[in-house]
């Protein structure tokens, strides 16, 4: 979504979603720290697992953002999704 008016990226919507999926984006980080590709699927996996035993559970950040994985990875500058939406790696 795009505001009328001022910076899409710094809008206050953006920076909630920034906010709440938060966990997300640690974990995405940890799991790319050796600097691989990995693809939507496998992210998505690895996330629900890592999650499942949290009190935030991956679909109900999801939720919350109101976004899909794909949207929530595009919220944060340090990770690139590359390939059509494909796969994920961390930016240069």
């Amino acid at each position: 979504m795009v505001p009328r008016f001022g910076d899409p990226i710094n809008s206050a919507k953006v920076i909630m979603q920034r906010q709440q999926a938060g966990v997300i984006l640690t974990l995405v980080l940890a799991h790319l720290a050796d600097g691989r590709q990995v693809s939507l699927n496998a992210l998505a996996i690895f996330l629900k697992a890592q999650l499942r035993a949290a009190t935030e559970t991956f679909p109900r950040i999801l939720h919350k953002v109101k976004l899909k994985l794909v949207g929530v990875l595009r919220l944060f500058p340090a990770l690139e999704v590359v390939e059509n939406g494909r796969t994920v790696k961390l930016a240069p």
